[in-house]
């Protein structure tokens, strides 16, 4: 299986240092449906994780003004409440949890139809002096 960016599809809401909501798009012709159980189409999680990734990313780029690197990521927490099928849409949350110098905690949600999909947390840290 190849590597592919999945980036989010639309942007509906941003709250400055509080929270951005996105789109995913989950289109019955992605590739991923042939090669990930061809038989029984299940978007897989790693692909859901990285749209909300590509969310968090965008929010700290509007709220700080600069790309995060991905070295200083942690998920936290992630539990997965029901599968993603083809032809649905990821309507992914990011909301600031607790914001400090150094630290950014912030928590993730993946709907579908007000359904949730996956719950997890997102922590960044900066790298201090050169560390």
């Amino acid at each position: 299986m190849k590597y592919r960016n999945y980036p989010i599809d639309k942007e509906l809401e941003y709250i400055p240092n509080d929270k951005l909501v996105a789109l995913k798009y989950i289109s019955c012709q992605e590739p991923i449906f042939n090669e990930h159980f061809p038989d029984f189409n299940i978007y897989p999680g790693s692909m859901v994780i990285a749209s909300v990734f590509e969310t968090f990313r965008q929010f700290i780029k509007y709220s700080q003004e600069k790309v995060i690197q991905n070295n200083s990521i942690s998920l936290k927490n992630i539990r997965f409440k029901k599968m993603c099928l083809p032809g649905e849409i990821l309507k992914i949350t990011v909301e600031a949890k607790d914001i400090s110098k150094w630290v950014y905690s912030f928590t993730a949600h993946g709907y579908f139809d007000d359904e949730i999909l996956c719950t997890g947390g997102i922590q960044y840290k900066e790298k201090r002096n050169g560390r």
